[in-house]
């Protein structure tokens, strides 16, 4: 007989609550998309993360002590861009083909998605560029970064 610590047994039972909580969020965009039962699971997981009560699953320790500095926006964007990513690769599957989909659609639909869902929760803000600019003026060597020599 196999003897797994409790403490080790909580751990995984944890993982496995975090994840279902995170399947129930990914079953209601499909579902509704980002109506007001949707916002408020996704409020309710992202309370759960900075309340230390949740983990997101693919995070060691110090990198989930950061996702939880950046704050809420943050983390219901990673929660929205991962089911955006989950999606795509499940329906790969689904339709028998075993595609792996590129780069640039999960990127896509992370983008449009994210949009979707920031509208909807109301932290969207129109001409954001626009309103940088005006702020702190415009950008100094922009797309500078891509020319290594």
């Amino acid at each position: 007989m196999l003897f797994v610590p409790l403490a080790l047994s909580l751990q995984i039972d944890l993982s496995l609550l975090d994840m279902a909580c995170l399947l129930d969020i990914y079953q209601a965009i499909a579902t509704d998309g980002f109506k007001q039962p949707t916002l408020a699971l996704i409020d309710n997981y992202v309370k759960n993360i900075l309340d230390g009560n949740t983990d997101f699953y693919r995070f060691n320790q110090s990198e989930h002590a950061g996702f939880c500095k950046a704050g809420s926006a943050l983390i219901g964007a990673t929660a929205i861009a991962d089911y955006a990513a989950r999606s795509l690769r499940t329906s790969g599957h689904v339709e028998g083909c075993q595609r792996k989909p590129s780069n640039w659609e999960i990127d896509e639909l992370q983008e449009r998605l994210i949009e979707e869902w920031a509208r909807a929760a109301q932290l969207w803000v129109e001409n954001s560029g626009k309103i940088l600019t005006e702020i702190f003026g415009p950008m100094i060597a922009q797309g500078a970064e891509a020319n290594l020599k």
